[in-house]
């Protein structure tokens, strides 16, 4: 009230609803900070977050129920749940194929690749990396013939422009390499920039 010159209380009655949204809004700006200050600690190097088998995921036990499934003329060979992938769009309205359906092609054609899963988003029995203020749930899960796992997050556009280079897609990468690292060499994690899929094989085959 004395920095806004206000002298009855009155006033700020008639603005309340203002008031407590503003009050609101400042209380979760701080939670947010407090999320990402404590989340950076876990990706330091003498963090104790670690990758345990214990926490894989069976997919023999898990239902897969995709909101809708691919309707596409490509018959995929390795996808785990059959020849029709969740959620994958072949065709843009401009009828131009999709990237993310490329990617998908390039996996199922991958000869290191035993079977790929299209991982669903928001999904209880999905996928998913924890950032700092959410999960994500990256777009395919691969089974290697080696036993090794890939995961892959795709980002359309033209490499360092587009998806690619937006701050959450910079976290996202930061949080797969963590997982990757702390894994000892047992699991993958790439975004490639674009249809950059030769960075995958390099990848795979590195």
């Amino acid at each position: 009230m004395a920095r806004c010159g206000l002298t009855d209380v009155a006033v700020l009655a008639l603005d309340r609803f203002r008031l407590r949204d503003e009050v609101e809004r400042l209380i979760e700006s701080h939670r947010v900070e407090e999320h990402q200050v404590a989340f950076q600690h876990w990706l330091l190097p003498e963090a104790a977050l670690s990758v345990s088998r214990e926490r894989g995921l069976d997919l023999s036990k898990l239902l897969y129920e995709p909101s809708w499934q691919y309707e596409g003329s490509f018959v995929f060979k390795k996808h785990y749940y059959g020849s029709k992938p969740g959620e994958l769009r072949e065709r843009k309205a401009d009828r131009d194929i999709t990237e993310e359906f490329q990617c998908a092609q390039f996996l199922d054609g991958l000869d290191e690749v035993a079977y790929w899963v299209r991982n669903l988003s928001r999904k209880p029995s999905s996928f998913r990396l924890q950032t700092s203020t959410d999960y994500f749930y990256p777009d395919f899960v691969c089974r290697l013939n080696d036993g090794r796992i890939l995961v892959v997050e795709f980002k359309g556009g033209d490499g360092d422009k587009g998806w690619y280079a937006l701050p959450e897609s910079e976290e996202k990468r930061l949080v797969g390499a963590i997982w990757a690292k702390r894994s000892n060499g047992r699991c993958l994690f790439i975004m490639p920039k674009g249809k950059d899929f030769d960075a995958i094989r390099a990848l795979v085959r590195g």
